[in-house]
């Protein structure tokens, strides 16, 4: 073999593995948890719309976003999702707020907010109603705590009242 021909043959040897790799598909697949955009109604006459999307990948971790929009004011927070857990049929899940408009004062970016999904499992305007409860850490608590640590320092779920049924809207769990 000529010492061009050998070098390009090594050449492709080493490279083939790298290309093949590239343009394989990955083996780690995205698993949907749940979705959804409801109007949640509380006490009064405020109103909290919160949409959010959040998916498991493959090592376990989770990655979503959302978006809450407060209807009395016109103020909205968006966040990301990093951390969720199932208690029962009740999803759990928190991440750090990203960005706010006219939020309330305790509220600001990098505060973990938390939330509680329940899905009736029946869709948009079907018998039973999804409901949805919110929070947001104390700023004297670390930044970063995961929705696990957040119920524990709770001692626990929210009670049935803290959840706001869906005037309109649906969240699917998956």
């Amino acid at each position: 073999m000529r010492p061009t021909l050998q070098r390009f043959a090594l050449c492709a040897l080493l490279a083939a593995p790298m290309l093949l790799g590239a343009s394989a598909p990955k083996s780690g697949k995205t698993t949907p948890i749940a979705n959804g955009h409801g109007l949640g109604l509380s006490p009064g006459p405020e109103s909290l719309a919160l949409t959010f999307s959040l998916v498991q990948l493959a090592d376990g971790s989770f990655v979503g976003h959302g978006k809450t929009q407060d209807h009395a004011n016109g103020g909205w927070t968006k966040f990301d999702l990093t951390s969720a857990t199932f208690l029962g049929d009740t999803l759990f899940m928190a991440g750090p707020v990203t960005k706010l408009k006219d939020a309330p004062p305790f509220l600001g970016v990098g505060s973990t907010v938390f939330f509680g999904i329940q899905d009736n499992g029946n869709g948009s305007g079907k018998p039973g109603v999804d409901s949805f409860a919110n929070g947001v850490v104390p700023a004297f608590l670390p930044p970063g705590l995961t929705i696990q640590q957040i119920l524990v320092l709770l001692g626990g779920p929210p009670p049935p009242e803290a959840f706001k049924p869906l005037a309109s809207g649906n969240f699917k769990i998956h």
